[in-house]
């Protein structure tokens, strides 16, 4: 994914490689809301929203 034209800066990759059905199990993720509720990260990019959490387009309706 080319992010160059945004204008934002890198912190960090989060990435759970197996698939799991609850956040507990998503070590990466718990690690990126962490770094959320430190103020660390202003912004999320993500590939597809489907990634970012399952069940999302329902969740968001």
């Amino acid at each position: 994914m080319d992010i160059s034209h945004i204008n934002c800066v890198l912190v960090d990759i989060y990435a759970d490689i197996k698939s799991v059905k609850n956040i507990s199990g998503r070590a990466e993720f718990q690690r990126m809301l962490a770094d959320c509720k430190c103020k660390k990260i202003e912004r999320i990019i993500t590939k597809s929203i489907s990634r970012f959490r399952p069940n999302t387009e329902i969740y968001l309706m």
